[in-house]
């Protein structure tokens, strides 16, 4: 997984792919112009697809490239889930942001019912 990361990282640092202010990731063309970058995947959730050549593409969660770009790579742990905090899974600005375990991930619930937990009232209180 770190392999896939730096390599996005590069195409950040390189500015093929810019993370924007709104929480989104736009490519940049040859003319330096920014388009879209992710796609809305069919669990609702934005991905970025980058081809690397050879008929072969590199997919990533958005919201797991947005953390690890204003976190760092090595804060990514891929035993944890990065956690919308408003349960909109196309907000992915980093303020919105928040790594759990799978664990607390499955208690704070998804938002769709009236059993969701608010994650500051659940790291408040330490509902297990």
């Amino acid at each position: 997984m770190r392999k896939k990361f730096d390599y996005l990282m590069d195409l950040i640092n390189q500015k093929k792919l810019v993370i924007g202010e709104n929480g989104r990731v736009y490519k940049v063309d040859v003319n330096g112009e920014l388009f879209p970058g992710e796609y809305l995947t069919g669990y609702g959730y934005y991905q970025v697809s980058v081809y690397i050549g050879n008929y072969k593409y590199l997919h990533c969660l958005s919201h797991r490239l947005i953390y690890a770009y204003h976190h760092g790579i090595d804060a990514l742990n891929p035993k944890m889930v990065i956690h919308h905090l408003d349960f909109d899974k196309t907000n992915n600005h980093i303020s919105n942001l928040v790594q759990i375990t799978k664990q607390e991930n499955s208690i704070l619930g998804d938002g769709t019912n009236n059993n969701y937990v608010n994650y500051y009232d659940f790291k408040k209180n330490k509902i297990n």
